[in-house]
């Protein structure tokens, strides 16, 4: 879909950063496909926290419109002591040696979140779950900020924004 902005073409609209509940999204990657093409976007990258994508990339019909799925990921990293988030993007699809690295990092994750339970004693903070453990779902400073709520630690999740988890 082309826009037009004072005679002047737009191009077509793109979404190349968003994520599913598989990171820190509030929705399933399906349903962030669909409403992406639904809203009239012509590109969706799907770019959760060190994962691998779940949509297949390449062109996808969703109903009567079509939208273009790129391999996608947010790849956490260090330099210099500080923390980068660096979006990558594939061609094609994703290099099967490259997913794997990426599921590393996302049990990496799994095993930093637990590693925060046991130093701050949080009995009653839910565990890393089976999927998070398997590389599969990427666990984010959001989640165990959500959890310190639920648990009671926290009265909301800004309370616990200043605290270095290292997620």
């Amino acid at each position: 879909m082309r826009r037009q902005r004072r005679g002047v073409d737009m191009g077509p609209r793109v979404d190349l950063h968003c994520h599913s509940v598989a990171s820190d999204g509030l929705e399933r990657a399906e349903t962030l496909v669909e409403r992406a093409a639904t809203a009239g976007l012509s590109a969706l990258a799907i770019t959760d926290h060190d994962l691998p994508p779940v949509i297949p990339p390449g062109l996808h019909t969703v109903g009567a419109n079509e939208i273009r799925i790129i391999a996608g990921v947010e790849l956490s990293t260090m330099h210099l002591g500080k923390e980068l988030h660096l979006l990558v993007y594939f061609r094609q699809q994703m290099p099967a040696d490259f997913a794997d690295f990426l599921m590393g990092l996302a049990q990496a994750r799994a095993d930093r979140y637990e590693q925060a339970r046991e130093n701050l004693a949080l009995t009653d903070v839910p565990m890393a779950d089976e999927m998070a453990r398997s590389g599969e779902r990427a666990l984010t400073r959001l989640h165990l900020a959500e959890a310190l709520v639920q648990a009671g630690h926290a009265r909301s999740i800004l309370e616990n924004c200043g605290v270095p988890l290292d997620l």
